[in-house]
């Protein structure tokens, strides 16, 4: 029986083989498989016919005989089942791959990354360049690049992401691909100072693909990372815009109350940064403080309160004093109770301002 799939007759990428079809096509040309395409123009996406093989009205989907697929990914999977071309013949060597991987993540999550990298370079990527899985030895390498851009040595990874990796994925039309290496790219370009090209990497490529399909969360990110360059570059009321009208109300139409907070407190040192004390005192008064104790999040609380401290301290009020106090006190007993480092620094910072003596005397 011959395989239709449907895509689209008018290219939101202008054939730069970033849409969601080209990646089915791809499959199917590895495996040998010909097979039909049926072009479908926008205005057709949300019409009953289209909407019956595709419920969302998007592209691709996969025919062929009574069977109708959609979702790129469910597709591929089906195509590497049902034809050999894909898959490995050996899977327990694939298996053996797979389970160093997860050794090394959890490695890598530890902060062991000399063992962590040895274990990619030695044991999991030679396994997937004798199988040929051209994907997941990109995977593998973009994860070698995460580490030794953490290890100081950026070049490599620059090297790895734009060499190895990033080609990879355009050829397969794996648009999360490129968009989470590109980000990647950029970051490593920001670490050795490379501020304008990160800053065009992060505006003309990763943002109007995220965009396009639709990722608002990706976007908030994307947002965020050209906020932090621009403030780097010493533009704040662009990048005080931007936290505030793009980053930010997306978190607040999603809920996400960890990354809202984040946001906010970067929000905060842009305003100290540009003199607006005031404001800034008032954030993490009304808005940081209770949304740290809503989360539960102790340790940031405590940290935030000695910020808040400091920042009273700056503006030199003479009745801000048992505020300063109170706060640093707080902080202090939770600091203990928690048993982190900080606590001793918080005690040097109490006997700096009020002299030393009992730390939970009131002030003077």
């Amino acid at each position: 029986m011959t395989i239709t799939i449907t895509a689209f007759a008018d290219s939101p990428d202008q054939g730069a083989g970033l849409a969601r079809d080209m990646i089915v096509r791809w499959a199917l040309e590895e495996v040998g498989q010909p097979y039909e395409a049926r072009l479908v123009p926008w205005a057709d996406f949300k019409k009953p016919e289209h909407r019956k093989r595709q419920p969302f009205g998007q592209i691709p989907t996969y025919e062929e005989g009574d069977l109708v697929l959609f979702e790129s990914g469910a597709i591929v999977l089906h195509v590497a089942d049902r034809f050999p071309g894909l898959f490995p013949e050996d899977a327990d060597v694939r298996s053996r791959a797979i389970t160093q991987g997860q050794i090394a993540d959890v490695l890598q999550a530890r902060g062991d990354l000399q063992e962590a990298l040895r274990i990619r370079r030695e044991e999991e990527l030679p396994v997937y360049e004798r199988l040929e899985d051209v994907r997941e030895c990109a995977v593998a390498r973009a994860k070698i690049a995460d580490m030794l851009g953490v290890l100081g040595e950026p070049e490599e990874a620059l090297r790895i992401y734009r060499e190895e990796v990033l080609p990879v994925f355009n050829r397969l039309g794996d648009i999360k691909g490129q968009v989470v290496t590109l980000g990647k790219l950029a970051i490593a370009l920001e670490a050795r100072g490379e501020l304008e090209e990160a800053l065009r990497i992060h505006r003309e490529e990763v943002l109007p693909v995220v965009k396009r399909l639709g990722d608002i969360n990706g976007q908030a990110v994307t947002f965020g990372r050209i906020s932090d360059i621009l403030e780097a570059q010493g533009e704040l009321e662009e990048a005080l815009r931007i936290r505030r009208e793009d980053e930010l109300p997306v978190y607040d139409r999603t809920g996400d109350l960890g990354s809202r907070v984040f946001t906010q407190q970067k929000i905060v040192g842009i305003l100290q940064a540009r003199g607006e004390q005031e404001e800034a005192l008032h954030m993490m008064r009304e808005e940081l403080m209770p949304a740290y104790e809503r989360l539960g999040d102790v340790h940031s609380l405590l940290m935030l309160r000695v910020e808040l401290a400091i920042t009273l301290l700056q503006r030199g009020f003479p009745e801000d004093g048992k505020e300063i106090f109170v706060l640093l006190q707080q902080s202090l007993v939770d600091a203990e109770r928690l048993r982190v480092p900080e606590a001793e620094s918080i005690r040097g910072l109490i006997a700096q301002i009020f002299g030393p003596g009992d730390e939970t005397a009131a002030p003077p």
